[in-house]
C-alpha cells in the first residue's frame, strides 16, 4: 500500500470491485485503485456505480451506464454511494448513485437495468482480417520493443491483473498514428464468478482501460504521452446488447471523431471472440498538453 495516496491496487481485481453496505441503499469501498494522476481510477467508480445499482436486483442485467467524473476523487478517504430509485417498471429499473469523499461530490451516474427482451436484431459486424488476440504482443513484450529501439524502459500502464493486447501498437508505439483509432484485445487473467453482476462490474471497469488512447493517438506516440500530455476522464458511458465475460477475450474497436477546445471524444464497439457486438461504449476527456514539463 501506498501511504501517502492510500492505493492499493495489488493483484486482486475483485477486491477493487467490492463494496461494502454503509446504511439504506448507500454502499462505501474501501480500496481503492489509481491512475497516474494520482487520483481514483475511473474504470473503479464505473464499476462501483454498476454493483451499487445492481445489489439487491434479480432478473435484470445491466443495460446503460451514464456517469460523470465531478471531482478526482482521493486515494486516502473512502467514496461513499447513495443510490435513489427513480424508475422502477415490468422492464426497467433505472437508479441515480451519487459517489463523495465526505462534503466532496465525486461522480453523478444513471444506471438503467433491465429484464431479457426481445425484438428487431441487427449489429455492425466485427471488422475483418483482425489477428486473434495469441498473435498479438503482450504489454511486457511491447515494452521490450522499447528498450531495443530506444534503449529507455517505459512502463505502459500495465495491471497485473488484466490481460492486454494492443493490436498493431507499432502503428503509434514510438511515433503518432495515422488516424485517431485503436483496436485491442482485453480480458482479466484470472476467472471471475459467473455472477452477470460480478461480470458486468468487470466489464465496466475495463471500459476504462486504454479507451481513451484513441484520441491522442494521432498526436502522439505512445511512449511520452504520459509526459506530455494530460488527459482526465468527464464523462463515460456503457450500453450493454448481450450477455459476455470480461475473463473472456473482448475486442475494443475505439476511434475519436473529434479532439477540440481541450477535449477528445472517443466511442467505440465491443465484441467477444465469436464476433459478437455485446456492448459499445463512449468517453469524453480533458486532453491538453502538459505545462508543467
Amino acid at each position: 500500500m501506498n501511504e501517502s495516496t492510500g492505493f492499493n491496487q495489488g493483484n486482486d481485481l475483485l477486491a477493487l470491485l467490492r463494496l461494502l453496505p454503509d446504511g439504506d441503499q448507500a454502499w462505501v469501498s474501501d480500496r481503492l485503485d489509481g491512475n497516474q494522476n494520482g487520483r481514483v481510477f475511473g474504470g473503479q467508480l464505473l464499476a462501483h456505480a454498476v454493483s451499487a445499482a445492481v445489489a439487491g436486483t434479480t432478473g435484470r442485467h445491466l443495460s446503460s451506464l451514464r456517469l460523470g467524473f465531478l471531482q478526482g476523487a482521493l486515494g486516502n478517504l473512502p467514496i461513499r454511494w447513495q443510490a435513489t430509485t427513480l424508475q422502477e417498471g415490468s422492464r426497467f429499473t433505472t437508479r441515480h448513485l451519487r459517489a463523495t469523499q465526505g462534503s466532496r461530490i465525486i461522480a453523478d451516474a444513471q444506471v438503467t437495468l433491465q429484464v431479457p427482451g426481445q425484438g428487431f436484431e441487427h449489429a455492425d459486424p466485427m471488422p475483418a482480417g483482425l489477428p486473434p488476440p495469441q498473435a498479438v504482443p503482450t504489454i511486457p513484450e511491447l515494452e521490450a520493443r522499447i528498450v531495443d529501439s530506444t534503449g529507455e524502459r517505459y512502463d505502459l500502464q500495465f495491471r497485473p491483473f488484466l490481460d492486454v493486447r494492443l493490436i498493431e501498437a507499432s502503428r503509434f508505439l514510438l511515433q503518432p498514428a495515422g488516424e485517431a483509432t485503436l483496436r485491442y484485445w482485453v480480458k482479466t487473467r484470472d476467472p471471475l464468478p459467473d455472477d452477470p453482476a460480478v461480470q458486468a462490474a468487470a466489464l465496466a471497469y475495463i471500459s476504462d482501460f486504454w479507451f481513451n488512447y484513441a484520441a491522442v493517438a494521432s498526436h502522439i506516440g505512445l511512449k511520452g504521452a504520459r509526459e506530455r500530455i494530460y488527459v482526465a476522464s468527464l464523462n463515460h458511458s456503457l450500453w450493454s446488447y448481450a450477455p459476455c465475460r470480461a475473463d473472456e477475450w473482448l475486442l475494443f474497436d475505439a476511434v475519436s471523431p473529434c479532439a477540440a477546445d481541450g477535449r477528445g471524444l472517443v466511442w467505440g464497439r465491443v465484441y467477444n471472440q465469436a464476433g459478437r457486438l455485446v456492448a459499445c461504449a463512449s468517453q469524453e476527456m480533458l486532453c491538453t498538453v502538459r505545462t508543467d514539463v
